[in-house]
């Protein structure tokens, strides 16, 4: 399978370009999956067949690249071959398979959490943000995370050298 490419659409673009001349930003809300077959083409105003739509619950960006997450949780079956990114109702870009591939697939009973990766190098200059839905998962604390290890490693190295000495002394 090839790599997957995000196709941005002109209504998504357009919406874009428009809010930057008014000196306003627009911000990626939702995330969708459908189960329609079609290459992904900048005339797209909606998923081929769209069939789970979901707020974003979770995001890290660094200027030129934002990395989103959403969970899918519904009771539905079905196979994913389309991935969509929505400025609320206005669909921003969409990743599709080639007819005849999957790219994954949901079942009742699994809660399906994806993440897509976003170049937004190619977008106007600071019309984008991202707005999380209700649901906020806080999965992206990964720097933060790093350094409460560090400092809980540093501690534990701390107190064995301490009790190493008690030991040499005692001994």
């Amino acid at each position: 399978m090839n790599v997957l490419k995000l196709q941005f659409t002109e209504v998504g673009l357009n919406r874009l370009v428009n809010a930057k001349g008014k000196g306003f930003t627009e911000a990626i809300t939702h995330m969708a999956f459908g189960d329609g077959e079609q290459v992904a083409h900048r005339g797209m105003t909606t998923l081929s067949h769209l069939t789970e739509k979901v707020p974003i619950a979770d995001y890290q960006g660094d200027g030129s690249n934002l990395r989103m997450a959403a969970v899918f949780d519904s009771p539905l079956e079905y196979a994913i071959r389309e991935i969509g990114i929505f400025i609320n109702d206005v669909l921003l870009g969409v990743y599709s398979a080639e007819p005849g591939t999957v790219l994954g697939y949901r079942t009742p009973d699994v809660k399906v959490m994806q993440w897509v990766s976003l170049n937004i190098t190619a977008l106007p200059t600071d019309s984008l943000t991202v707005t999380l839905g209700a649901e906020n998962l806080n999965l992206v604390i990964d720097q933060e995370f790093a350094q409460l290890v560090k400092v809980q490693i540093n501690t534990m190295q701390r107190q064995l050298n301490q009790e190493f000495r008690l030991n040499e002394m005692s001994a």
